[in-house]
């Protein structure tokens, strides 16, 4: 759907308005008073229940034009040496030509390979004419869902998701494999940076010639931004902006500029105070003004549509929360003369489960912890309940575990995902719901007599009070405490379990720390802990930090990669 102000027409050809709107992976730009829409696919939504939604990709032979004074869409078909049908493509304008970049190919009409791509094509806005160009030098490694923009008459492009580099051909940018692809072509997340001069492209062509470009790869300094995909970017003036994307399981929130004189990249920018937007991916980040950016959608770490709406001030680097829009991830924006944000396209619904993130957690950790007895027998069941209000999960004597969407909201990253679930398999281990069983009927037996014996010598009411004295006495003095306790040993147990599985155990303490401050941040009353079946969250953490040192060593002895400095 399009968002923007202005009337719409009420008598819709759904026909036409899907083929113009419901679409993902799309490259969008403006262009002398038109909003310009080209390539991406839809999904096609079957009519039964057992038949598996269909992608169809889009028509790569026309663009839809949509006037921003007069609010009417027009199509514009094209020629030439026309592109293979896409999705995830970069597209940049440059003195009445677009560029696409890369992408991901579907099925075409010209039988291209399925697959990543680095392919380079040109539009010619004035002719509509297509040409597929070859520069020269050491081409990119073929990528979808990158970002890409225009400074001093040069095309650049950053980051993106395809195949490895040829070891064979060391380029200066890192490639992080997705090890979670059951393929035997390797393909993952990189960062590399390319640009190509096209300055001369129109006078060359003026004079019935084409210009020779050769790929470059620009030497920076300062922290280069971690390999990501489904980023976004947007350039103000010298100054570009990335926010977020995809590394391996995190969908992150760091904010990185370069400055396009320089080339000196800033590090991180992230400013985690007051309010700031959590991680994501498939979002946009589109300027305004030179000093305000907005952000828009996305997806965030647990596979939740985001429908949050952030302004960005630069250079404070401050963010404040504008409202709650639509749920939108993979669409475009792109900010009109008019005043207007449009948002064109994207997805409303899931594109993945989040159930088998949290599936590939507690399979790491089980696989881990194979010495443990009972924890490979295969009757481990997940259960994911949609209140993302209650952060929560819990476990059943019968290996059901119950994890709240509001509980992997707050989680920032699988390792913090990992510390809930091993807490809660650690219950079952540990047996501690029969050995809760056990206890509540011990003491039962234990005040029988005593119990009697009141009702014996005290009227009624004063045996009724007693009794209720008794029962709260008890609660107090011996069932809460026995139920921290076992949450404790849960907590200890369950950070050894990650350790085994080599998860970063630094994040637990991090985790509880997070919770105690999203809890202050809300106002929420905290019980006290005397009165508690918990510990409190930063007692939790406090006792965490003291079992690091255990726990790393744990991880050492278990060959698992080092620790990351960055996250110390």
């Amino acid at each position: 759907m399009v968002f923007v102000v202005g009337n719409m027409s009420s008598e819709i050809n759904w026909d036409l308005h899907d083929k113009i709107h419901r679409r993902s992976g799309h490259i969008t730009f403006v262009y002398k008073g038109y909003m310009l829409l080209w390539g991406g696919y839809m999904e096609n939504f079957p009519n039964t229940s057992n038949v598996r939604t269909s992608c169809e990709y889009h028509s790569t032979d026309e663009l839809w034009a949509y006037d921003i004074h007069t609010e009417v869409w027009s199509r514009i078909t094209t020629k030439g040496e026309i592109p293979p049908r896409n999705s995830g493509a970069c597209g940049v304008v440059h003195d009445d030509f677009l560029y696409v970049f890369g992408g991901y190919h579907g099925v075409s009409d010209n039988h291209a390979a399925e697959g990543n791509s680095n392919q380079l094509h040109r539009l010619d806005l004035t002719s509509m004419v297509w040409k597929q160009l070859y520069p020269g030098g050491v081409a990119p490694t073929p990528c979808d869902k990158l970002v890409g923009w225009v400074y001093n008459e040069k095309l650049y492009f950053f980051g993106g998701f395809g195949p490895a580099p040829d070891i064979w051909a060391p380029l200066p940018f890192e490639f992080v494999p997705d090890q979670s692809l059951e393929s035997n072509l390797q393909r993952g997340w990189n960062n590399q940076l390319v640009s190509l001069d096209v300055r001369f492209c129109r006078e060359y062509l003026m004079r019935g010639e084409e210009v020779e470009l050769h790929w470059e790869w620009p030497h920076t300094t300062g922290t280069i931004p971690r390999p990501r995909a489904a980023h976004a970017a947007d350039i103000c003036g010298s100054k570009l902006y990335i926010f977020g994307g995809r590394l391996l399981f995190c969908r992150m929130n760091d904010l990185h500029c370069l400055d396009m004189e320089t080339m000196h990249w800033s590090g991180d920018m992230m400013k985690f105070h007051n309010e700031y937007p959590e991680g994501r991916s498939w979002h946009s980040l589109t300027f305004i003004r030179e000093d305000k950016a907005i952000l828009y959608g996305g997806f965030n770490q647990f596979d939740t549509i985001l429908r949050d709406c952030w302004l960005l001030e630069v250079p404070s680097m401050n963010w404040e929360l504008l409202f709650y829009g639509r749920p939108r991830l993979w669409h475009r924006a792109e900010f009109l003369t008019t005043g207007d944000l449009m948002i064109i396209g994207g997805h409303k619904d899931s594109i993945t489960n989040p159930i088998k993130r949290v599936e590939a957690v507690k399979d790491k950790i089980i696989h881990g912890n194979g010495d443990l007895p009972g924890i490979q027998d295969g009757s481990w069941s997940l259960n994911l309940v949609h209140d993302p209000h209650q952060r929560n999960a819990f476990v059943l004597p019968n290996k059901s575990i119950f994890v709240f969407t509001g509980m992997l909201d707050v989680c920032s990253n699988e390792d913090q995902l990992a510390m809930i679930l091993a807490h809660e398999m650690s219950h079952v281990i540990m047996s501690h719901m029969e050995e809760s069983l056990s206890k509540t009927h011990f003491i039962q037996l234990l005040l029988i007599l005593p119990v009697l014996l009141l009702w014996v010598i005290l009227p009624n009411e004063g045996a009724v009070f007693f009794h209720w004295l008794t029962d709260k006495i008890t609660h107090l003095m011996i069932d809460l405490p026995f139920s921290r306790n076992i949450e404790k040993e849960a907590d200890e147990v369950g950070l050894m379990m990650i350790a085994k599985a080599c998860y970063d155990v630094r994040e637990a303490s991090k985790l509880w720390e997070k919770i105690d401050k999203i809890s202050a941040d809300k106002d929420e009353e905290k019980p006290i802990e005397w009165l508690s079946t918990h510990p409190s969250f930063i007692n939790r953490k406090i006792f965490i930090d003291e079992q690091l040192p255990i726990a790393i060593r744990i991880r050492e002895e278990c060959n698992c990669p080092p620790l990351s400095r960055s996250r110390m």
